[in-house]
């Protein structure tokens, strides 16, 4: 993802894949706005999730997530968060920051508590 074409990239569709890991790199794709990589085989994501800025739209929706990065809060134009069918226990308090979202998904999980 260093190329520079990519930078320009709005959405990526990556659902129904193999994908175990995604790259470290990944902040560098400033104008990304949708991010779907439901359905693959991702345990974790990376911090670096954070430096997407423009991000309106996250899918994670069917992978292997336990917990969720403290990144996760600094996505301040994130508008919907679908996280249905992970094995996330909880969800990281700092979801509370995000005060564009209008959609949380997080059905078929194995949460205990939410965050107040």
């Amino acid at each position: 993802l260093t190329d520079e074409s990519y930078k320009v990239l709005n959405h990526i569709y990556l659902g129904r894949n193999l994908i175990s890991k995604l790259p470290d790199n990944l902040g560098n794709l400033s104008a990304l706005t949708g991010l779907f990589v439901n359905h693959n085989k991702l345990q974790f994501l990376p911090e670096a999730i954070g430096c997407l800025k423009n991000l309106d739209t996250l899918n994670v929706t069917g992978n292997e997530l336990t917990s969720l990065p403290g990144a996760i809060g600094t996505l301040l134009k994130l508008q919907k968060l679908q996280m249905c069918n992970n094995k996330l226990s909880r969800l990281t308090t700092c979801i509370g920051k995000l005060s564009e979202l209008r959609s949380l998904e997080v059905a078929n999980n194995n949460l205990i508590t939410i965050p107040i």
